[in-house]
């Protein structure tokens, strides 16, 4: 509109600045032509103005928005790296529980031949055996029958959703098939991964104590499980000892060390920020079933790695 009211305004002084030139009025044009460039001219430097302020202002604008876009991409950049972690992260996790079945199979052989192999004693000899050979045979069949079935309960927990809630039923007894359900489950989850090493130290005999066959079993799972996600090569040790009031049961790596205040902040996070797939999460819920059960269970960082240690009061 400005721009047409110019355009008119020009053409008006134009036609009287020349009327009054034809009748030989020389002067009032000039003062007319002059006053109309100088206000021509002050109104388009004020144009001019206005339209630099408004370019400063969309100039100040986009810098705003390309700092915005940038700290959006960097944001997203991070997530992308966050997730693709959590995708490994699943993925590893992942072929440990879809692998552990086919890994477990000598394993799961090993008690269930026992099984057969003392079954099939007792029908060919039983009139030949002794009555202590029979409760003996007997007996191993028990202990090979518990080892099987918690084996068979680790491949289950394994592949469903952790829980940090089971009912306790302690008992006082030997749990050394418990631990040796563990060693199995631990070659099992190592078996395709020629860069771990696991050694392991079980005694013929250990002393009685006070557990619970689920809660004992669950916590050394989810250890095991902890650390072998954090030991992608090196070693992995399982300790046996005894004093006169525990009996403990010591696990250490050479992996990755764990996150000791992440785990404690397991306890206040909510549901939502949970991250199932990692050592630290494992390694709450055993520190969870521990407390809720009043079992001493030490969770720590060590110079070459990380040391778990449970104990279990003995009867």
């Amino acid at each position: 509109m400005l721009y047409i009211l110019s355009v008119i305004s020009t053409v008006f002084v134009t036609l009287v600045y020349f009327s009054l030139k034809s009748k030989n009025i020389s002067y009032i044009p000039d003062i007319i032509i002059t006053s109309y460039l100088f206000i021509l001219t002050f109104f388009i430097i004020k144009k001019l103005k206005e339209t630099e302020s408004e370019l400063k202002n969309k100039i100040e604008a986009l810098n705003t928005t390309t700092n915005e876009l940038k700290t959006s991409n960097e944001e997203l950049q991070a997530l992308n790296l966050q997730l693709l972690k959590s995708k490994k992260e699943y993925e590893k996790l992942a072929n440990y529980h879809n692998n552990i079945l086919i890994n477990m199979n000598h394993e799961l052989k090993t008690p269930l031949n026992s099984i057969i192999g003392f079954t099939t004693l007792l029908i060919n000899d039983y009139e030949s055996l002794s009555k202590e050979d029979i409760i003996n045979s007997l007996k191993l069949i028990d202990e090979s029958a518990k080892r099987l079935n918690l084996m068979l309960s680790n491949i289950i927990n394994l592949s469903k959703q952790p829980s940090g809630d089971i009912e306790s039923e302690k008992k006082c007894g030997s749990c050394k098939y418990v631990i040796e359900s563990l060693i199995s489950t631990i070659k099992g989850l190592i078996k395709s991964n020629m860069k771990v090493v696991f050694n392991y130290n079980l005694p013929d005999t250990l002393p009685d104590v006070i557990y619970d066959e689920k809660i004992v079993n669950n916590i050394l799972l989810n250890i095991a499980l902890a650390s072998v996600i954090s030991t992608e090569k090196g070693v992995i040790e399982l300790q046996i000892q005894s004093d006169p009031d525990f009996l403990i049961i010591e696990i250490t790596d050479t992996g990755k060390p764990f996150n000791l205040d992440k785990v404690k902040n397991y306890f206040l996070t909510k549901s939502t920020d949970i991250n199932t797939n990692e050592p630290e999460y494992k390694l709450f819920l055993s520190k969870q079933l521990a407390i809720n059960n009043n079992i001493d269970l030490i969770l720590e960082n060590t110079q070459f790695g990380n040391k778990y240690i449970l104990k279990l009061k003995r009867c």
